[in-house]
């Protein structure tokens, strides 16, 4: 009987001593985590990942103290990082996607939560929770040294917008079902987010039919503020600039033609969407059929009211007209370029970075004699 009792002491003795032990740890561990501002959630997602014996969380508590008063950054970096993730073998982080919202590393040292339109079984994304895993994301990622968080949200989510809103997320660009939030938490820094879209690229084109010494014009069905303008319009993304010159010169009509130069650039700003606007105004030829005859110029449909060649002749007078609802203050400029023989020339160059395309460099012409 006696024996059956000591054993029993001694069982509850070990049991008391090891409670102890635990009550411990944790103290210390809300201590350090109030020392270094880390947040409720941030400490709750620790608390629910962690399942360890009361001597990991000596030896865990221990490390953390050990970290904070290392002078070495990134050992200051991983020690913090511990308190919402655990660490595996090869060392990279592991977090605890219970309590946040799934991301993943992005550019310029930014991380990315994209929610498509699926909802799973298990959604990580439910309105219920999701602004306490923001909230705790968006610790974990300044505990992490991050500059911003990006967020993705399919249009069919939208609800969840106004969640991000509460913690300072802001709209950056909306295209097609997503919008795209972010929000820079560099706190000390100011946000180095560039801003969306700042300019659209518009081009002009001159297309010159030297045989007989004209010019094609059009004239638009709407927002004609001369009697004619040369065709052109906005490039589309991903365009390069002999393409989109190209492409509206066939498209308003209907004249297929060949890419020589670009003789200008206008820079303007407050346009469409009050976006800044880059005009290049580009020189063509005119692709004959097999017989040497060029096509007739058709309109198209909907935009374009009539297409005509102009004589040369014609279409100066009319630029350079002193009746200010006739003439042309930038076409003048031009045809004084196309009188000097100017040219922008255009040379592909390949890019030093790696997997990005080759690109058009436009650029003053260089004398064949100076060439290395």
């Amino acid at each position: 009987m006696m024996i059956g009792t000591n054993s029993s002491l001694l069982f509850i003795i070990t049991f008391i001593i090891a409670m102890l032990s635990v009550v411990e740890s944790v103290r210390r561990l809300r201590i350090f985590a109030t020392d270094i501002g880390c947040g409720k959630s941030t400490l709750a997602a620790f608390c629910t990942h962690t399942s360890r014996t009361s001597a990991q969380h000596h030896h865990h508590a221990a490390h953390w103290h050990a970290e904070r008063h290392n002078n070495n950054w990134h050992s200051r970096h991983v020690g913090r990082a511990s308190l919402f993730s655990s660490t595996t073998t090869n060392g990279e982080l592991e977090y605890d996607w219970n309590t946040l919202v799934p991301f993943e590393k992005h550019t310029h040292n930014s991380i990315k939560i994209t929610i498509n339109e699926a909802v799973l079984d298990d959604d990580p994304y439910a309105i219920s929770t999701f602004h306490s895993k923001l909230q705790a994301t968006l610790e974990t990622a300044q505990q992490l040294h991050k500059s911003a968080i990006w967020i993705t949200v399919h249009i069919s989510r939208a609800q969840l917008i106004s969640e991000a809103s509460k913690l300072g997320f802001e709209y950056h660009h909306a295209d097609g079902s997503t919008a795209t939030l972010c929000k820079w938490i560099i706190g000390d820094q100011e946000s180095r987010i560039p801003t969306y879209a700042t300019h659209q690229v518009g081009v002009g084109a001159v297309v010159i039919n030297s045989a007989k010494d004209e010019i094609l014009c059009v004239k638009e069905k709407r927002n004609n503020y001369r009697p004619w303008k040369i065709p052109g319009g906005l490039a589309e993304l991903g365009e390069h600039l002999d393409e989109a010159v190209i492409r509206e010169v066939r498209e308003e009509t209907g004249i297929p033609c060949r890419f020589l130069h670009v003789l200008a650039v206008r820079h303007t700003h407050a346009m469409q969407f009050n976006r800044s606007d880059l005009y290049f105004v580009c020189l063509l030829e005119p692709i004959t059929d097999t017989d040497g005859k060029l096509p007739q110029p058709t309109p198209q449909p909907g935009e374009i009211a009539a297409v005509a060649w102009i004589p040369m002749v014609d279409y100066r007078n009319m630029v350079f007209s002193e009746d200010k609802n006739v003439g042309h203050p930038m076409m003048q400029r031009i045809v004084e370029v196309l009188d000097n023989s100017s040219q922008i020339e255009r040379f592909v160059v390949p890019s030093i970075v790696p997997g990005r395309k080759q690109s058009p460099l436009y650029h003053a012409p260089i004398n064949s004699n100076n060439n290395r």
